[in-house]
């Protein structure tokens, strides 16, 4: 008699099949060559009913810099020109990782780019994406040939690959079918992706069009993703129009960053100066900061300006270059507020963790301000092992000489170590430290150190401690190690 296992196995075997061989490829007949009429082929093709996708291909020429990952599912998202991790709070934020990044290919770096702004052009082979329901278009993406894409079991209609020309002239005819204001963005942003010779024309056309005034912040986007004389010329026209949207003129301003000539960067000086709106100012710092020339503009900044919003945006571009190091840690050490003085010495650490550690230390040992001083505590994972955990263990072996709150953050910051040099202490400061707190702490410690010798000192700790909370932090941490 046949189990249920094997029961289940032979219904649902030919069934699995058969959802795989569901979700054919169908390729143009031979006789559509041109992209539009392969279009129409296969719309003609769709039943109507159920879903399906229609994708083709081309191939454009862009900065190694740009990502692509468009979809009309996500409209939330602000494409800046330098999207990075998370520099923005509430509603300034990213989706999909679209957008522009600073860092460099090794590529890059032998051709001889050595700046941010700088393109490298490399060819990109792209994806059009259109997805079908009911006959009905529903989502448009655009992404790279090698993705992978959850099909959903749909037919594919695989047009062919196609030169970039063809395929503007094909997305610019698609977007005036389009009535959708979330299908026609996305669209705009690929045709932005296009180089060829009447893109710029075309999307500038939709731009001063009042009648799509909801697709602007996408036109702008758009626009930036390729360099030329008159989009500089419109992406500072918004830049420096205070009666322009805010959101539009950081888009502007935040596309501004790509272009090194003398007439943006005294655009960029002056809308950082105080007289302009805070988010304003924080987007032409950062694009200063791109900027070789501007760099010695936002070290003056940080020097005399009171805004804090601005002089984080001016740490965090300084920090991209060590030569400024001097510069973050003086501001760390003596800047008149907590708050910037904290980003400071974070960036500091990041930035270089050897010349760091000297300041970390003093900040630590004479900081009036214990929240500073638990924060350079932190900061010390980033500096070199035989400086910091020396100093860590000193810390969190001084019952007599430190506050439990400092003693605790140092353990914490010891776990960033290679077990090897920690693993020992923290051991035996979870079995013997008179301090509750820190002996939890190191027991969270020897848990976050991924050493296989970890789980037999936790199950000792969970066993035989004579403290229950001990006991209950370590069992409750080895159970997350295994479970």
């Amino acid at each position: 008699m046949k189990s249920l296992l094997q029961l289940l196995i032979t219904t649902l075997l030919p069934l699995v099949a058969a959802s795989v061989i569901a979700q054919p490829v169908i390729d143009k007949p031979d006789a559509q060559q041109d992209l539009q009429d392969a279009w129409d082929w296969a719309q003609d093709e769709l039943d109507g009913s159920g879903q399906a996708w229609i994708v083709f291909g081309f191939t454009a020429r862009l900065d190694e810099k740009l990502s692509t990952n468009f979809t009309s599912f996500h409209q939330d998202y602000i494409e800046w020109n330098r999207a990075g991790n998370g520099r923005w709070n509430g509603n300034w934020y990213y989706n999909n990782s679209v957008g522009w990044h600073n860092s460099q290919s090794l590529a890059a770096l032998q051709a001889g780019v050595s700046s941010p702004q700088e393109d490298y052009l490399v060819p990109r082979e792209l994806l059009f994406l259109a997805h079908f329901e009911d006959g009905i278009l529903r989502e448009i993406r655009l992404l790279q040939a090698d993705a992978t894409v959850d099909w959903r079991n749909s037919p594919i209609y695989w047009l062919g690959n196609y030169v970039a020309d063809e395929s503007f002239r094909h997305q610019l005819q698609l977007f005036g079918t389009i009535e959708e204001p979330r299908l026609q963005r996305t669209l705009i942003r690929s045709l932005g992706l296009h180089s060829v010779a009447d893109r710029d024309r075309n999307l500038l056309a939709i731009l001063n069009d009042d009648s799509r005034q909801s697709l602007q912040y996408a036109v702008l986007e758009a626009l930036a993703m390729q360099e030329s004389s008159l989009v500089r010329d419109t992406l500072a026209a918004f830049a420096s129009d205070e009666n322009a949207e805010l959101v539009a003129r950081r888009i502007a301003i935040s596309g501004l960053s790509r272009y090194q000539d003398a007439e943006t960067l005294e655009l960029l000086t002056r809308l950082s100066d105080p007289h302009n709106p805070q988010a304003v100012r924080e987007e032409a710092v950062e694009s200063l900061a791109l900027n070789a020339d501007g760099l010695e503009v936002v070290a003056d900044l940080i020097a005399d300006d009171d805004n804090r919003a601005v002089l984080r945006a001016g740490l965090r571009g300084l920090s991209r270059y060590l030569a400024y190091f001097d510069v973050i840690a003086e501001t760390a050490e003596s800047h008149r507020d907590s708050d910037v003085r904290e980003t400071a010495l974070t960036l500091a650490a990041r930035m270089d963790g050897e010349q760091a550690f000297p300041l970390l230390r003093r900040i630590f040992e004479s900081d009036p301000s214990s929240d500073l001083r638990e924060e350079a505590l932190q900061a010390l994972d980033e500096a070199p092992a035989e400086l910091a955990v020396p100093f860590l263990l000193s810390i969190a072996n001084g019952a007599d000489r430190y506050e439990s709150d400092f003693r605790e953050e140092a353990v914490d910051s010891l776990s960033s170590f290679d077990a090897s040099l920690v693993m020992d202490d923290l051991n035996r400061l979870a079995w013997s430290d008179s301090d509750e707190d820190v002996r939890e702490n190191a027991v969270r410690a020897l848990a976050e150190l991924g050493n296989a010798s970890v789980n037999g000192l936790l199950l000792e700790l969970a066993r035989n401690h004579p403290s229950s909370h001990t006991r209950r932090e370590a069992m409750d941490e080895l159970e997350d190690l295994l479970l």
